[in-house]
């Protein structure tokens, strides 16, 4: 079990917005930290009572920008269904072994509004300014 007294950073992939349509965040490089991440999805007032929401992370070698480039789904942390405004949350495990960057994308089947955050929880292959848990990514 990992101690949570180390030095872990939140990294977020997709900040709190409210969506309407897919949204894709963009890539972050992952270069710096550990191959396992546990990356983390909250909801907040979900629309309708059946839309859904595919959320998956992607990794990609090849960006030059987080944007451009070939994305390959590394993990579906799962599908989320509205209930009329109900605060969902979910969380799993991303392996971020062979990636140099990562983001997180969410297919929704509406377009009712939906407010919507995700990111991965990280720690740095080493300590130093420019990974350590209070600088933001």
């Amino acid at each position: 079990m990992k101690c949570l007294a180390e030095k872990y950073k939140f990294i977020p992939l997709i900040v709190p917005k409210s969506i309407t349509a897919t949204e894709t965040g963009v890539g972050v490089n992952v270069e710096a930290y550990q191959d396992d991440a546990l990356g983390v999805l909250m909801f907040g007032a979900v629309g309708g009572t059946t839309e859904t929401h595919d959320v998956v992370f992607q990794g990609s070698n090849d960006t030059t920008n987080g944007s451009d480039g070939t994305w390959t789904t590394i993990t579906t942390i799962g599908q989320v269904t509205g209930s009329n405004g109900d605060n969902k949350s979910a969380a799993g495990r991303v392996s971020l072994a062979g990636y140099k960057w990562v983001r997180a994308k969410d297919t929704m089947s509406s377009t009712t509004a939906t407010l919507i955050a995700a990111g991965i929880l990280v720690k740095p292959d080493a300590e130093g300014s420019s990974v350590n848990s209070t600088t933001p990514a």
